[in-house]
């Protein structure tokens, strides 16, 4: 028996037309397993219609994991055109089944397209996005100069010959 937490409509930003189509509708299974088989025998099925409307069924996942998940679009229109199969596991890694049996796996879109170049599949690689010390320097911030490493003893040592030389006199 297939066990439902709660069900509902996906809220709406603004009141719908006649002509499109209706919001999403959200379920909450009683358990992880649970969804996974209805996914699974849905997706097996493909084309599963309600009053003669075909109905689809996909996860529900944070904004920042679809963003993470659309970084893959590029990537994913070039194995489509070239009839590659692909999936997208959760959270965001790309996994290719080759035509040998072997399945591949990129944890970045960037990964991906080196990967395929690898199958002899050219693209434009997807544009990194820059890591904090890039963001810095683009505005204008800078590193100063490296010094000479202080052993852990000279440390130890001028922390000790900072703090006598601020002791206060006992003699007051």
């Amino acid at each position: 028996m297939i066990q439902i937490e709660r069900a509902h409509r996906a809220p709406a930003s603004r009141p719908l037309e006649q002509s499109e189509r209706p919001r999403s509708i959200v379920v909450q299974f009683r358990s992880y397993v649970t969804k996974q088989t209805v996914l699974k025998a849905a997706w097996t099925k493909r084309n599963i219609q309600v009053s003669g409307s075909r109905i689809f069924f996909d996860e529900d996942f944070t904004p920042a994991v679809y963003k993470e998940r659309g970084k893959y679009k590029e990537v994913r229109k070039i194995l489509r055109e070239r009839k590659i199969k692909h999936h997208i596991l959760f959270p965001a890694k790309l996994k290719i089944f080759l035509e040998d049996g072997k399945v591949k796996v990129f944890d970045n879109p960037v990964a991906a397209a080196h990967g395929l170049r690898d199958l002899g599949i050219i693209m434009k690689s997807p544009a990194e996005e820059p890591n904090l010390e890039t963001i810095l320097r683009a505005a204008g911030w800078h590193t100063v100069s490296s010094r000479k490493m202080t052993s852990t003893t000279e440390m130890i040592d001028a922390v000790k010959s900072l703090l006598q030389s601020k002791e206060p006199d006992n003699d007051h």
